[in-house]
């Protein structure tokens, strides 16, 4: 009977973890391109030809295609601190 509860216990724990996707895969706000205000991506984007403004990404829609910078972040840049 205890080995029952023990194999439940541990399935119940299995099974938890499964529910947090991405928790192992690089984080935006950890990179220097990264806005977090407006959640866009300064890699990524178009210049305006009339204006010169630059337009940025959505960080989601970059990290979501895989030819940008996708789910493992292939292009991120840590923030380097001054500490």
């Amino acid at each position: 009977m205890m080995l029952y509860y023990i194999f439940i216990l541990t399935t119940i724990h299995n099974v938890k973890s499964c529910f947090i996707q991405n928790k192992h895969n690089p984080i935006c706000a950890n990179c220097k391109f990264f806005t977090p205000i407006k959640n866009e991506c300064r890699l990524f984007g178009e210049t305006n030809l009339i204006t010169g403004e630059y337009r940025y990404e959505d960080a989601v829609d970059v990290r979501n295609n895989k030819e940008k910078c996708g789910k493992y972040a292939i292009f991120l840049k840590k923030i380097i601190s001054n500490s």
